[in-house]
């Protein structure tokens, strides 16, 4: 008799289970496609970027310490944005369940955990270093090194802002886009982590040209 009951619990504990996850999963869904629809153009963030870049080197740092200003605030936007859509494309074509978490941010595929912590590091911190060595240099420069980041970044900006329009055109515009979301959200991902990469790389050779001129700058006092 406790056998048969034990397995109608916990068949019942199952079901209950299936349902909450299947609604977890519909409200994710919603999000998701909410998130990519009113995704916001990278565009300001390139533009502020190529301002820095073509600043003249005798600028006024009060006009350069506010295009900064803006990159950082411009920055923090892209990356919130670009990480929240990430972690909303939860992987449900293997009904995976969410396993890995990043700061408190639930993932449910390795493709997704790698793209999101790619998109963790972020652009901000990189335009607050360029602020910090704008800061400390005497007289007031914009270094070659920053320059040619700023402007690096800002093509990839725009080839981003193309692969966000495209993945909202190809995946917002339909009225049954609520029914194939499981197919864009693993394309979504995989559109955006290419560029992720790119600048990647260009904020490891910032830093690296950064720190390689703060050592040669301290050994030559």
């Amino acid at each position: 008799m406790s056998t048969i009951v034990f397995t109608m619990v916990y068949k019942e504990s199952e079901e209950k289970y299936d349902i909450l996850q299947s609604r977890y999963q519909m409200k994710n869904d919603s999000g998701f496609l909410y998130i990519l629809e009113n995704v916001d153009s990278v565009i300001p963030l390139a533009e502020t970027l190529e301002a820095i870049g073509s600043t003249a080197k005798d600028e006024s740092p009060a006009k350069v310490v506010q295009l900064i200003e803006n990159a950082k605030t411009e920055a923090t936007k892209v990356d919130e944005q670009l990480r929240k859509l990430i972690e909303f494309s939860d992987d449900f074509t293997e009904n995976e369940s969410p396993h890995m978490v990043v700061n408190q941010a639930v993932m449910s595929s390795e493709e997704q955990y790698d793209a999101y912590i790619l998109a963790h590091s972020g652009i901000w911190v990189n335009i607050r270093s360029i602020s910090y060595d704008y800061w400390k240099s005497s007289p007031k420069l914009i270094n070659d090194s920053s320059r040619e980041y700023v402007r690096l970044l800002a093509d990839e900006l725009r080839s981003l802002e193309k692969t966000l329009d495209s993945l909202k055109e190809s995946h917002t515009s339909s009225i049954n886009s609520i029914y194939v979301v499981e197919l864009a959200k693993p394309h979504v991902v995989g559109q955006l982590k290419p560029h992720l990469i790119k600048i990647k790389g260009m904020n490891e050779k910032l830093n690296a040209e950064l720190n390689k001129e703060f050592y040669s700058n301290s050994e030559n006092r």
